[in-house]
């Protein structure tokens, strides 16, 4: 179960994740994908569909575009 467990495998593996990851990502070689909720008034049906499995990829709730 290392796949939930990220923080044991931070110390071997954390400081070659930080040194090729960000580049990587940045080139469009991996991508990922966010769920975008806009307004705290949306909050509360955002973390229902959250744990419901709703969701897709990383949840943003946004409460402010400044």
């Amino acid at each position: 179960m290392y796949g939930f467990l990220v923080f044991t495998l931070a110390q071997k593996w954390g400081d070659e994740f930080f040194r090729t990851m960000p580049a990587r990502v940045a080139s469009g070689e991996i991508k990922y994908k966010e769920h975008v909720v806009r307004g705290l008034e949306h909050a509360p049906q955002a973390i229902v569909d959250l744990h419901l499995g709703n969701n897709f990829g990383k949840s943003v709730l946004v409460v402010a575009d400044d």
